[in-house]
């Protein structure tokens, strides 16, 4: 998902989060693999992550088919077809700035309207939505640009409209904190939630870099960063061994399995959070927030 981008960040040589970063992941990894940055519909977390979101808004009760729905950093459009049938809203508009994902959203979802734009350059009157979405969009921006996007979310809302942010927590992300403060001077805080992942992803983190690397040494292809490229030439030598291979492909089938399973981050979800309730184990946030 994307929205806007920040130079800098995860990559010292400044390519994390570009345009030109998302548009080479949607072009190398593709949207069906459960393992790829937009394989949202594949994945299991990812549909997971999504049922969660939409609980949510049941639980608060927001719906109806005049609800206008804004979907930023809308990807391939998955999470805002699926708020849109929750909510029972026939009115939504995904936008993202990724050329490529747009017109995936547009080919799943032809009953939805997705445009290309710019987070901050979204021409749309003011009050013009009731429910406008962020999931995990607002980390690419600088914090300059965070200031500039609340005041701009605010502006598109109808008063009482609601605004649903979610984002990966973590020091270069954001803490519980960081988004209580963040959102207090504008909203109202209806409901925060916090999940715990950390035991799902050091299970699958293993299958997901098997599964990329599958992409990268099938297709011909390189990742989009440089930091990326130099470990993939050293890994590409190992694959000269005997079995290497093989053992990859088998790995990268299992894989398959394990990513595309929606009970496995159920069930890892359930034991952090009852067995490990603790910080270092939270690893996304939901939070609902109302506008005056």
């Amino acid at each position: 998902m994307s929205g806007g981008a920040r130079e800098g960040g995860a990559f010292p040589e400044g390519e994390w989060g570009t345009r030109s970063w998302f548009e080479h992941l949607s072009e190398t990894q593709g949207f069906d693999d459960p393992a790829a940055y937009y394989g949202h519909q594949a994945s299991g977390y990812q549909r997971r992550r999504h049922a969660v979101i939409c609980d949510s808004l049941k639980r608060a009760e927001i719906g109806g088919e005049n609800v206008r729905l804004l979907d930023i950093g809308c990807g391939s459009g998955d999470l805002t077809n699926r708020i849109a049938r929750t909510i029972g809203s026939d009115a939504c508009i995904g936008i993202d700035f990724v050329d490529s994902v747009i017109a995936k959203a547009r080919m799943r979802y032809p009953h939805h309207r997705f445009e290309v734009g710019e987070l901050m350059d979204m021409d749309f009157p003011d009050n013009s939505f009731d429910l406008v979405v962020a999931s995990e969009v607002l980390y690419y921006l600088s914090d300059e640009m965070r200031v500039r996007w609340l005041e701009e979310i605010s502006r598109l809302l109808e008063p009482k409209g609601t605004l649903l942010f979610t984002s990966v927590l973590g020091n270069r992300y954001f803490t519980r904190e960081n988004v209580r403060s963040y959102f207090s001077e504008r909203f109202e805080y209806l409901c925060e939630n916090v999940e715990y992942y950390k035991l799902y992803h050091w299970i699958t983190s293993p299958f997901v870099r098997a599964r990329l690397l599958l992409v990268y040494l099938l297709k011909g292809v390189e990742p989009g960063s440089e930091g990326a490229r130099n470990k993939l030439r050293k890994i590409t030598g190992y694959m000269r061994l005997p079995g290497a291979m093989i053992a990859l492909e088998l790995m990268g089938w299992v894989g398959g399995l394990v990513l595309r399973s929606e009970s496995l981050p159920r069930i890892c979800e359930w034991i952090n959070s009852r067995v490990f309730p603790f910080a270092a184990c939270e690893t996304n946030l939901l939070v609902l927030a109302r506008k005056p």
